[in-house]
């Protein structure tokens, strides 16, 4: 979510900029909100690409009714665990936190793998439970 909002602030300061002055000034304002960006992003720590692929496949993720577009976001916000665990293992933590991302890993995966069961073999019939 802070990646969208500086995303979008990045955005309106190169439009407010682009909107003021002449040619040079319009490509000077761009390169500095273009730094800038780049700037805030750096900020954002070693998860900022797992955390915006998530948010994109969360936003883009829409089901023919409630159920489906729930089970749909849930495998996009299940699969940045999963990716944000392996973000962890790549950065040499210690045991502790590389146990607990490597138990994160294989339980969000199971849980990826119930939801696609969920999706392909739809909600069981609730009259049958009765």
């Amino acid at each position: 979510m802070k990646i969208m909002m500086l995303t979008g602030a990045a955005i309106a300061l190169a439009l407010f900029a682009s909107a003021c002055g002449s040619n040079g000034q319009v490509a000077e304002n761009n390169a500095a909100a273009e730094n800038d960006m780049n700037t805030m992003m750096a900020d954002a720590g070693p998860f900022a690409d797992a955390e915006m692929k998530m948010n994109d496949a969360m936003m883009a993720a829409v089901g023919s009714d409630v159920g489906q577009n729930w089970a749909k976001k849930m495998i996009a916000h299940h699969q940045g665990a999963v990716d944000m665990s392996r973000v962890v293992l790549d950065q040499n933590p210690s045991a502790e936190v590389a146990k607990m991302a490597r138990d994160a890993i294989a339980k969000n995966e199971e849980d990826i793998a119930s939801i696609h069961k969920f999706v392909k073999d739809g909600a069981p019939d609730q009259k049958s439970r009765r």
